[in-house]
């Protein structure tokens, strides 16, 4: 399969590793640079780079059948299968309009999966704090690409979007420009939202209990002992799992 590559990854130790001759991973940037995302959305450089023997070995075994360099990793049933959505999605009409060649959108087994421009997407999101990536399978273009970002901004998405286009020759969108002004209309929203609960609110209205009443030791399976005090005037939280205080 092609597969548009940035960045190897593979935990040392990884059962899958010593299976396709891996013996570690290490980061990767060459290529020629081409912006794709701008203006106050997000900025990003992308990396085109062809396949080699250990890029991206998962995307290439899902897009083979479960096969790396003519090695069956995992069977043809379970690759063909973990691509088969078992969950149907409802289609909003706002997303209709939006992308009006999907008909069908579902959960396969750890993917999601959907029609757009006459094939068939299959993809997953993932991300820990201040990193986000995604990745993509198109079979009928036999292609898998990956887009990694280090930030917390729709970045990823729009990424993800225009290589998507490029490879299904979908007609020229601005998911940039589209992305700003959802972002614009999201901060308006929310500023509208915190006004009205704002004035909502009943004036000079007092707690039922004096502040120290709330004060003690409380406990939870999950966060621990949590401690409540008055302190000039004001409640503060400590838990015991963390030192910072609420």
């Amino acid at each position: 399969a092609r597969t548009a590559s940035w960045v190897r990854t593979a935990p040392r130790g990884s059962p899958v590793v010593p299976l396709v001759g891996m013996t570690s991973a290490s980061p990767s940037s060459t290529g020629s640079p081409t912006r794709i995302a701008a203006n106050s959305v997000a900025r990003a450089r992308v990396y085109f780079k062809p396949a080699q023997s250990t890029d991206f070995y998962y995307v290439e075994m899902t897009s083979a059948e479960g096969k790396f360099e003519g090695k069956q990793i995992f069977s043809e049933s379970q690759a063909w299968g973990m691509h088969q959505p078992y969950l149907a999605q409802q289609i909003s009409e706002n997303s209709f309009r939006g992308n009006p060649t999907r008909h069908f959108t579902g959960v396969a087994s750890g993917w999601f999966v959907y029609d757009y421009q006459g094939r068939k997407i299959i993809n997953h999101s993932g991300g820990l704090d201040g990193m986000l990536s995604y990745t993509h399978l198109i079979p009928e273009e036999n292609l898998g690409f990956v887009v990694l970002t280090n930030s917390e901004y729709p970045v990823f998405t729009i990424m993800a979007n225009k290589i998507r286009d490029l490879f299904v020759n979908a007609p020229k969108r601005d998911w940039n420009g589209e992305a700003l002004e959802q972002a614009k209309r999201n901060k308006a929203a929310e500023a509208e939202a915190i006004k009205n609960a704002d004035a909502a609110r009943v004036p000079d209205t007092k707690p039922t209990l004096p502040l120290t009443g709330y004060a003690g030791s409380y406990s939870d399976e999950l966060y621990g002992a949590v401690n409540i005090a008055e302190e000039n005037g004001h409640l503060i939280m400590r838990f015991s799992h963390s030192p910072r205080s609420l």
